[in-house]
């Protein structure tokens, strides 16, 4: 209850800030000198209130989205590509077959691109069940249904706020064959060429899936395979791989050290 405690203070701090910043924002606006997003997000709500003054487009879903800039940009990418280094270290042979993986396709010289992604099952497969395995962020975020529902057999009055249990999902043995063990090949077609992301949730689903999902996937592709060309990644002799790891806000690693080892 104390860490969610403090991750509720914490993102109340964060807002409080960003309405301030939103009141400056407002008062030295000019439209001929548009700044960044929030700039941008007033000409927009601007132009919409001048037709509708209804519109959805208000400070609170502009404070509401320049929170998910700052959440889908940093930390939980940051967390879920530690995760990665982690768990590569402890599985060394998925090691040396994602970067056969990667050399195959790029060459000695060639930096990774955005378009690889597509060309790299293994590597994919990898990401994709560590972010389910270690699932960085457990509960979705919080939503308000709209009028009476039913799911499952339970009724969901109007104005309930409902959260995903994205940690629950991801272990289920109803969509999961042996959740509790890491097998990235789940995600792979037979012939172990294409990709299959049925029941991934990291993101949630549907009309509210989040929208950074492409921005995050690709920039842990692009970090992981370029320290998996020039490193082999290793735990220090007689370390055993535990998984300590703590809930705070995001599912995140104790602290632990690896040997970025470079290759030849």
């Amino acid at each position: 209850m104390l860490s969610m405690e403090k991750g509720y203070n914490a993102t109340k701090n964060v807002r409080n800030f960003l309405r301030r910043e939103i009141k400056k924002h407002k008062d030295t606006f000019d439209a001929k000198n548009i700044r960044d997003f929030i700039d941008s997000f007033l000409v927009e709500m601007n132009s919409r209130k001048s037709k509708d003054p209804n519109t959805s487009l208000n400070d609170d879903t502009l404070t509401a989205d320049v929170v998910d800039l700052f959440a889908a940009g940093s930390d939980t990418v940051r967390t879920a590509l530690l995760w990665c280094v982690y768990v590569v270290a402890a599985h060394p042979e998925a090691q040396q077959k994602i970067r056969k993986e990667v050399l195959d396709l790029l060459g000695p010289d060639r930096d990774p691109e955005i378009m690889d992604l597509r060309s790299t099952p293994q590597t994919h497969s990898f990401i994709l069940e560590v972010m389910r395995w270690k699932t960085t962020v457990p509960l979705g975020v919080p939503r308000c249904t709209i009028a009476d529902t039913t799911i499952g057999g339970y009724s969901i009055p109007k104005n309930t706020t409902v959260i995903t249990n994205l940690w629950t999902a991801h272990n289920s043995p109803t969509y999961w064959s042996e959740p509790d063990k890491f097998k990235p090949e789940r995600f792979l077609s037979d012939d172990g060429k294409t990709v299959n992301k049925s029941n991934f949730l990291a993101f949630s689903a549907g009309k509210r899936i989040c929208p950074g999902e492409p921005m995050a996937i690709m920039e842990m592709f692009l970090y992981f395979t370029s320290i998996l060309r020039k490193f082999e990644l290793v735990f220090p002799e007689g370390y055993k791989p535990t998984y300590d790891a703590m809930l705070r806000g995001v599912y995140k690693l104790c602290d632990y050290k690896i040997r970025f080892v470079p290759r030849d």
